[in-house]
């Protein structure tokens, strides 16, 4: 549930903000990538037998770091945009395997 939120949030203060430094093609793809592996993680079965504050924290929280590294790439001062876009889709993507993986052979 608090992913959820935290997905409308991001997506709300996205465009509220009007940010330019990302496209707009990048961004509606980031977002719905996010979307769906928001749902993907918290409705679709096998879940973790244990779950525990390690795992939930690695699929809940840092997909929607990667998240902000896309469509915020300006908040990393000391960064280059384009390196800091290019990691954030490195993570979200690492982080959609590795979900994959566990759903269909680990759980």
């Amino acid at each position: 549930m608090i992913a959820a939120l935290l997905y409308i949030v991001t997506v709300g203060f996205y465009l509220f903000t009007n940010s330019q430094k990302t496209s707009l093609k990048e961004a509606v793809i980031c977002m719905a990538v996010m979307a769906i592996y928001c749902f993907w993680h918290l409705t679709i079965p096998p879940f973790a037998a244990t779950p525990n504050f390690y795992t939930e924290r690695a699929f809940g929280v840092v997909p929607f770091v990667s998240m902000w590294a896309i469509l915020f790439p300006h908040f990393a001062i000391n960064q280059n945009p384009t390196v800091t876009r290019i990691l954030g889709w490195i993570g979200l993507g690492a982080m959609t395997i590795i979900l994959a993986i566990f759903k269909l052979f680990v759980w």
